[in-house]
Protein backbone atom coordinates (compact mmCIF):
# COMPACT_ATOMS: atom_id res chain seq x y z
CA UNK A 1 0.00 0.00 0.00
CA UNK A 2 2.47 2.48 1.08
CA UNK A 3 4.54 1.33 -2.53
CA UNK A 4 1.76 2.62 -5.52
CA UNK A 5 0.21 5.27 -2.55
CA UNK A 6 2.75 8.34 -3.85
CA UNK A 7 1.87 7.90 -7.31
CA UNK A 8 -1.61 8.15 -6.84
CA UNK A 9 -1.90 10.98 -4.84
CA UNK A 10 0.56 12.14 -7.72
CA UNK A 11 -1.76 11.60 -10.46
CA UNK A 12 -4.77 13.03 -8.31
CA UNK A 13 -2.45 16.48 -8.36
CA UNK A 14 -1.95 15.90 -11.61
CA UNK A 15 -5.53 15.90 -12.65
CA UNK A 16 -6.40 18.48 -10.25
CA UNK A 17 -4.26 20.94 -11.34
CA UNK A 18 -5.60 20.36 -15.33
CA UNK A 19 -8.96 20.76 -14.05
CA UNK A 20 -8.14 24.02 -12.33
CA UNK A 21 -6.74 24.85 -15.60
CA UNK A 22 -9.44 24.09 -17.90
CA UNK A 23 -11.34 26.17 -15.52
CA UNK A 24 -9.36 29.18 -16.22
CA UNK A 25 -9.05 28.94 -20.00
CA UNK A 26 -11.47 31.64 -20.80
CA UNK A 27 -9.71 35.02 -21.59
CA UNK A 28 -7.43 36.74 -18.94
CA UNK A 29 -8.65 40.11 -18.09
CA UNK A 30 -6.50 42.47 -19.26
CA UNK A 31 -3.55 44.63 -16.51
CA UNK A 32 -4.81 47.57 -18.13
CA UNK A 33 -8.91 47.27 -18.59
CA UNK A 34 -9.51 51.15 -19.64
CA UNK A 35 -6.01 51.19 -22.40
CA UNK A 36 -8.49 51.63 -25.13
CA UNK A 37 -10.59 54.49 -23.28
CA UNK A 38 -7.47 56.21 -22.30
CA UNK A 39 -5.90 55.83 -26.14
CA UNK A 40 -9.20 57.23 -27.32
CA UNK A 41 -11.53 59.19 -24.73
CA UNK A 42 -9.92 62.22 -23.22
CA UNK A 43 -12.78 64.43 -22.53
CA UNK A 44 -11.95 66.46 -19.37
CA UNK A 45 -8.32 65.80 -19.11
CA UNK A 46 -6.05 68.37 -19.35
CA UNK A 47 -2.46 68.49 -21.52
CA UNK A 48 0.71 70.56 -21.42
CA UNK A 49 1.57 71.89 -24.40
CA UNK A 50 4.97 73.81 -25.25
CA UNK A 51 6.10 76.13 -27.86
CA UNK A 52 7.93 79.04 -28.53
CA UNK A 53 5.95 82.20 -28.59
CA UNK A 54 9.10 83.61 -30.88
CA UNK A 55 7.66 82.75 -34.28
CA UNK A 56 5.18 85.03 -35.98
CA UNK A 57 2.51 84.59 -37.36
CA UNK A 58 2.56 80.56 -36.13
CA UNK A 59 3.47 81.92 -32.41
CA UNK A 60 3.71 84.88 -31.01
CA UNK A 61 3.27 86.69 -27.52
CA UNK A 62 -0.08 88.85 -27.77
CA UNK A 63 1.02 92.35 -25.99
CA UNK A 64 -2.32 93.32 -25.45
CA UNK A 65 -3.39 90.96 -23.49
CA UNK A 66 -0.11 88.72 -22.62
CA UNK A 67 -1.48 85.87 -24.07
CA UNK A 68 0.15 83.62 -27.14
CA UNK A 69 -1.69 83.97 -30.46
CA UNK A 70 -0.57 82.65 -33.84
CA UNK A 71 -1.90 79.90 -36.39
CA UNK A 72 -0.39 76.88 -34.36
CA UNK A 73 -2.34 78.18 -31.25
CA UNK A 74 -5.27 78.98 -32.89
CA UNK A 75 -5.11 74.89 -34.20
CA UNK A 76 -4.23 73.12 -30.93
CA UNK A 77 -7.08 74.72 -29.62
CA UNK A 78 -9.57 73.16 -32.30
CA UNK A 79 -7.56 70.35 -31.42
CA UNK A 80 -8.44 70.40 -27.79
CA UNK A 81 -12.18 71.01 -28.81
CA UNK A 82 -12.37 67.93 -30.64
CA UNK A 83 -10.90 65.64 -28.19
CA UNK A 84 -13.31 67.73 -25.33
CA UNK A 85 -9.73 68.27 -23.45
CA UNK A 86 -8.08 71.20 -21.80
CA UNK A 87 -4.86 72.20 -22.85
CA UNK A 88 -2.41 74.54 -21.06
CA UNK A 89 0.06 76.54 -22.97
CA UNK A 90 3.65 76.99 -21.76
CA UNK A 91 6.44 79.45 -23.56
CA UNK A 92 10.29 77.93 -23.44
CA UNK A 93 13.52 78.32 -25.74
CA UNK A 94 13.21 76.54 -28.98
CA UNK A 95 16.22 74.67 -28.70
CA UNK A 96 14.62 73.21 -25.21
CA UNK A 97 11.41 71.62 -26.22
CA UNK A 98 12.59 68.15 -27.88
CA UNK A 99 14.49 67.62 -24.72
CA UNK A 100 11.33 68.46 -22.65
CA UNK A 101 9.02 66.29 -24.57
CA UNK A 102 11.90 63.48 -24.11
CA UNK A 103 12.26 63.51 -21.00
CA UNK A 104 8.34 63.82 -20.55
CA UNK A 105 7.98 67.14 -19.16
CA UNK A 106 5.64 68.08 -21.22
CA UNK A 107 2.25 66.31 -23.18
CA UNK A 108 2.65 67.89 -26.93
CA UNK A 109 4.83 70.41 -28.63
CA UNK A 110 3.16 72.67 -31.17
CA UNK A 111 6.13 75.18 -33.14
CA UNK A 112 6.74 74.92 -36.13
CA UNK A 113 8.22 71.33 -36.55
CA UNK A 114 10.41 69.71 -39.11
CA UNK A 115 10.06 65.98 -38.68
CA UNK A 116 13.53 65.48 -39.52
CA UNK A 117 15.21 61.84 -39.24
CA UNK A 118 17.42 63.02 -36.25
CA UNK A 119 14.04 64.76 -34.38
CA UNK A 120 12.29 61.40 -34.97
CA UNK A 121 15.28 59.85 -32.76
CA UNK A 122 14.19 61.53 -29.84
CA UNK A 123 10.35 62.11 -30.54
CA UNK A 124 7.30 61.50 -32.53
CA UNK A 125 5.66 63.49 -35.26
CA UNK A 126 2.22 64.03 -36.21
CA UNK A 127 0.62 63.69 -39.80
CA UNK A 128 1.90 67.08 -41.55
CA UNK A 129 -0.21 70.41 -40.87
CA UNK A 130 1.62 73.00 -42.87
CA UNK A 131 4.10 72.69 -45.68
CA UNK A 132 6.39 76.24 -45.63
CA UNK A 133 9.18 77.68 -47.67
CA UNK A 134 12.53 78.85 -46.29
CA UNK A 135 13.95 82.50 -47.35
CA UNK A 136 17.33 84.52 -46.65
CA UNK A 137 15.91 87.50 -44.77
CA UNK A 138 18.30 90.67 -45.73
CA UNK A 139 18.81 94.28 -45.67
CA UNK A 140 17.21 95.68 -49.49
CA UNK A 141 20.70 97.13 -49.96
CA UNK A 142 22.81 94.21 -49.56
CA UNK A 143 22.87 93.29 -52.90
CA UNK A 144 22.16 89.74 -51.95
CA UNK A 145 20.39 87.50 -54.47
CA UNK A 146 21.11 83.59 -53.45
CA UNK A 147 23.15 81.17 -51.10
CA UNK A 148 26.09 82.34 -53.32
CA UNK A 149 26.66 85.49 -52.09
CA UNK A 150 27.07 84.58 -48.77
CA UNK A 151 30.52 83.66 -49.14
CA UNK A 152 32.93 84.86 -46.38
CA UNK A 153 29.56 86.27 -44.65
CA UNK A 154 27.55 85.92 -41.43
CA UNK A 155 24.61 83.78 -41.48
CA UNK A 156 22.26 83.98 -38.38
CA UNK A 157 19.46 80.93 -37.57
CA UNK A 158 17.48 79.61 -34.67
CA UNK A 159 19.42 77.61 -32.53
CA UNK A 160 17.78 74.17 -32.64
CA UNK A 161 15.70 74.60 -35.69
CA UNK A 162 15.51 73.29 -39.47
CA UNK A 163 16.78 76.89 -40.54
CA UNK A 164 20.12 76.28 -38.29
CA UNK A 165 20.53 72.73 -40.47
CA UNK A 166 20.08 74.28 -43.58
CA UNK A 167 22.68 77.20 -42.50
CA UNK A 168 24.90 74.24 -41.76
CA UNK A 169 24.19 72.68 -45.51
CA UNK A 170 24.49 75.78 -46.93
CA UNK A 171 27.95 76.20 -45.54
CA UNK A 172 29.36 73.30 -46.63
CA UNK A 173 29.17 74.76 -50.21
CA UNK A 174 29.23 78.13 -49.97
CA UNK A 175 33.05 79.46 -49.10
CA UNK A 176 34.01 80.69 -45.50
CA UNK A 177 30.05 80.97 -44.86
CA UNK A 178 30.06 81.75 -40.73
CA UNK A 179 26.56 80.20 -38.98
CA UNK A 180 25.38 81.79 -35.94
CA UNK A 181 22.92 80.82 -33.79
CA UNK A 182 20.21 83.11 -31.60
CA UNK A 183 17.88 81.70 -29.05
CA UNK A 184 14.79 83.59 -30.86
CA UNK A 185 14.06 84.58 -34.38
CA UNK A 186 13.75 87.78 -33.45
CA UNK A 187 16.90 88.25 -32.33
CA UNK A 188 17.89 86.91 -36.08
CA UNK A 189 15.51 89.48 -37.60
CA UNK A 190 17.18 92.34 -35.47
CA UNK A 191 20.80 90.87 -36.08
CA UNK A 192 20.39 91.46 -39.65
CA UNK A 193 18.52 94.62 -39.59
CA UNK A 194 21.65 96.00 -37.60
CA UNK A 195 23.96 94.82 -40.16
CA UNK A 196 25.97 92.34 -37.73
CA UNK A 197 24.67 89.30 -39.58
CA UNK A 198 24.44 89.34 -43.30
CA UNK A 199 21.37 87.38 -43.70
CA UNK A 200 19.11 85.33 -41.31
CA UNK A 201 17.35 81.56 -42.29
CA UNK A 202 13.93 81.90 -41.66
CA UNK A 203 10.64 80.02 -42.38
CA UNK A 204 9.10 82.21 -45.48
CA UNK A 205 5.85 83.46 -43.50
CA UNK A 206 7.86 84.46 -40.41
CA UNK A 207 10.49 86.38 -42.52
CA UNK A 208 7.40 88.37 -44.13
CA UNK A 209 6.41 89.28 -40.99
CA UNK A 210 9.72 90.76 -40.07
CA UNK A 211 10.18 92.36 -43.61
CA UNK A 212 6.49 94.05 -43.48
CA UNK A 213 7.25 96.04 -40.63
CA UNK A 214 9.19 98.63 -42.41
CA UNK A 215 13.29 97.78 -41.48
CA UNK A 216 14.31 97.93 -44.91
CA UNK A 217 14.18 93.92 -44.46
CA UNK A 218 13.63 92.16 -47.74
CA UNK A 219 13.26 88.24 -48.56
CA UNK A 220 15.32 85.79 -50.95
CA UNK A 221 13.65 82.64 -51.96
CA UNK A 222 15.65 79.81 -50.90
CA UNK A 223 14.70 76.60 -53.48
CA UNK A 224 12.70 73.73 -52.93
CA UNK A 225 15.83 71.72 -51.40
CA UNK A 226 15.02 73.65 -48.62
CA UNK A 227 10.81 73.47 -48.11
CA UNK A 228 9.77 71.69 -45.12
CA UNK A 229 6.69 70.04 -44.06
CA UNK A 230 5.61 70.80 -40.13
CA UNK A 231 4.05 68.78 -37.31
CA UNK A 232 3.24 68.32 -33.99
CA UNK A 233 5.73 66.24 -31.83
CA UNK A 234 5.01 64.48 -29.10
CA UNK A 235 7.10 62.27 -26.55
CA UNK A 236 7.92 58.50 -27.89
CA UNK A 237 4.80 56.40 -27.52
CA UNK A 238 2.71 59.09 -26.73
CA UNK A 239 -1.30 57.78 -26.90
CA UNK A 240 -1.83 61.24 -28.24
CA UNK A 241 -0.56 61.25 -31.72
CA UNK A 242 -3.15 58.92 -33.12
CA UNK A 243 -6.58 60.92 -32.21
CA UNK A 244 -4.47 63.93 -33.06
CA UNK A 245 -3.38 62.58 -36.48
CA UNK A 246 -7.25 62.35 -36.87
CA UNK A 247 -8.37 65.30 -35.76
CA UNK A 248 -5.71 67.15 -38.11
CA UNK A 249 -7.42 65.18 -41.17
CA UNK A 250 -10.55 65.82 -40.26
CA UNK A 251 -10.12 69.41 -40.37
CA UNK A 252 -8.30 69.21 -43.20
CA UNK A 253 -10.92 67.22 -44.96
CA UNK A 254 -14.15 69.84 -43.52
CA UNK A 255 -11.96 72.73 -44.66
CA UNK A 256 -11.02 74.10 -41.41
CA UNK A 257 -7.80 73.86 -41.54
CA UNK A 258 -8.00 75.70 -44.81
CA UNK A 259 -9.93 78.29 -43.29
CA UNK A 260 -7.46 78.76 -40.74
CA UNK A 261 -4.32 79.15 -43.15
CA UNK A 262 -6.31 81.78 -44.79
CA UNK A 263 -7.05 83.65 -41.61
CA UNK A 264 -2.96 84.03 -40.94
CA UNK A 265 -1.55 83.33 -44.26
CA UNK A 266 -4.13 84.59 -46.37
CA UNK A 267 -3.17 81.45 -48.34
Amino acid sequence: MSKFFPKICLSFLLVASTLAGCGDSGPKPSSKPNEQTARTNFKGSKFTVITSADNPPFESHDSANNQIKGFDIDLIHMIAKELEAEIEIKDQDFSTLIPSLDSKKADLSIAGFTPTETRKIAVDFSVTYFKGDNVLLVLEDSGIQSIEYLAEKKVGAQLGSTQAEIASQISHVVKDLQTIPYNKISEVAEEVKSGRIAAGILEKTAAENFSHIGTHLTIIPLDSRFSQPTSIAFPKGSTLKAPIDAVIQKLESDGRLEQLRKKWFGQ
